[in-house]
């Protein structure tokens, strides 16, 4: 059964947990993929990842989050 997502960010994660479950699934079976140099690059791709990602989404930059960003003055909480 597959669980309940909510968010963009359940769904990437859901995702991302099938495909390393179907890999290591595979992997039983003798089929290798990726070679250690793509593993490296993928693991150096990762973290570069998550700090746009987390820059994006805690920083005003957008024209919502410009919006956002006015409210908060307005009410005195930034």
């Amino acid at each position: 059964m597959i669980p309940s997502v909510d968010t963009t960010e359940d769904k990437i994660r859901f995702i991302i947990a099938m495909l390393a479950a179907i890999k290591v699934f595979i992997g039983t079976l003798g089929y290798n993929f990726f070679t250690d140099e793509q593993l490296v690059a993928l693991e150096n791709l990762i973290p570069f990842g998550f700090v746009i990602y987390a820059t994006w989404k805690n920083n005003y930059i957008t024209k919502k989050g410009e919006k956002q960003k006015a409210i908060l003055k307005r009410n005195n909480l930034v």
